[in-house]
């Protein structure tokens, strides 16, 4: 079992070394587009905002501050889990967690610790290609479902896959552990793209289809 742990975890830093080393060398590309917040984002799976549009979605912009609005969460498209990173710029002390549930709200992954300039977190825990949800809190904010805390302890060093009593059922609810005064963020993301891409793209070849065959 430590084996498999300290493998884990060393998998991850080669990864996050990696993705730092690719984000340097992206060059500005015209394709590069920003989600931003409007009004406030939920912070649930039925009142994440949905980010609409088409091709990558490279940054997601907004706001947290003291409660209600502790948590933000979005809809995004993962087309490719090993190509995919979010990340936030980060001091000593990150003011900042990132967090990635699947579609139905399950656990994926989790990082609240502030390395290399960074909070990043990947997609390689997750199971399919599709939409998930990308949710950022305030520091040592905790995510709960019915059965406990997803994630346990929820302020361990790394990005971690769900570990606590909690991790097996969906997300219900959040603590809110350190109130804050008005946050700004901005979530860079690679291999990312809008929620309704994959809807888009699906309607976009059906008209195709039916223009055809008319």
């Amino acid at each position: 079992m430590c084996l498999t742990y300290n493998s884990t975890k060393s998998h991850i830093r080669i990864m996050i070394l990696l993705v730092s080393i690719i984000i340097v060398a992206l060059p500005v590309t015209a394709g590069a587009q920003t989600w931003t917040e409007v009004g406030d984002a939920g912070d649930m799976i039925a009142t994440a905002s949905i980010s609409s549009g088409s091709g990558p979605l490279t940054e997601i912009t907004g706001s947290i501050s003291i409660m209600p609005d502790h948590v933000d969460m979005y809809c995004i498209n993962i087309p490719d889990l090993l190509a995919f990173a979010a990340y936030i710029n980060c001091a000593l002390i990150s003011a900042y967690d990132l967090w990635l549930f699947d579609e139905n709200g399950n656990g994926v992954t989790m990082n609240d610790h502030c390395d290399g300039g960074m909070v990043l977190i990947s997609a390689l825990y997750g199971s399919t290609p599709g939409q998930y949800y990308l949710a950022i809190t305030a520091t040592d904010d905790e995510a709960i479902s019915s059965t406990g805390t997803i994630w346990d302890p929820p302020y361990m060093p790394g990005e971690r896959m769900p570990d606590g009593p909690g991790a097996a059922s969906p997300l219900t609810s959040w603590t809110n552990s350190m109130p804050l005064e008005f946050l700004p963020y901005s979530i860079n993301l690679v291999g990312a793209e809008f929620c309704d891409n994959a809807v888009s793209a699906e309607q976009n070849s059906w008209g195709g289809i039916k223009a055809r065959y008319r």
